[in-house]
C-alpha cells in the first residue's frame, strides 16, 4: 500500500512518515510504504498511489487539489471507485467489529486479517 503524505514544503510530512513506518513496521505491515512529498509535487507522485493525506494547514487549497486529482482520475489513471464491492453486512457487521477490536488492543492486525478472510469467504457463499 502507498500512502501519500503531502504538505506544504515536505518537511512536517517527513517527520509524519518517518512516524507511520515505523509504526507499520512494528505493527508488522511490511507492504506499506509512505512518502512524504510537498504539495506541489502530488501530481508526479500519484501513480500508485492508494491513499493521499494532506496537512491540515494545505485546507485553503483543498479545492484546487481536490481538481488536481479528479483531472488525474479522469484521465483513467486510477482504479474506479467499487461502492459495496462486499458482501452486504460484511463491513459493519463483520470487518468493523474486527477493527474496533484491534483498536482496542483485543486483536492483532493479522488477527483482523485472518478473521476478515473467513467471514469474507462464509459471506459470499450465502
Amino acid at each position: 500500500m502507498k500512502i501519500l503524505l503531502m504538505c506544504g514544503a515536505g518537511a512536517s510530512s517527513g517527520f509524519m512518515a518517518q512516524a507511520m513506518r515505523k509504526a507499520a513496521k512494528e505493527q508488522g505491515l511490511d507492504d506499506i510504504d509512505v512518502i512524504a512529498r510537498s504539495e506541489a509535487e502530488m501530481t508526479n507522485n500519484l501513480k500508485g498511489t492508494d491513499i493521499i493525506m494532506f496537512g491540515p494547514h494545505l485546507a485553503y487549497k483543498k479545492d484546487a487539489l481536490a481538481k488536481d486529482i479528479m483531472d488525474y482520475s479522469k484521465n483513467g489513471k486510477t482504479i474506479q471507485w467499487v461502492f459495496m464491492g462486499y458482501p452486504s453486512g460484511w463491513g459493519m457487521e463483520k470487518m468493523g467489529v474486527d477493527l474496533q477490536k484491534y483498536v482496542d488492543g483485543k486483536l492483532t492486525w493479522n488477527q483482523v486479517m485472518e478473521n476478515g478472510k473467513k467471514s469474507w469467504e462464509e459471506a459470499r457463499k450465502k
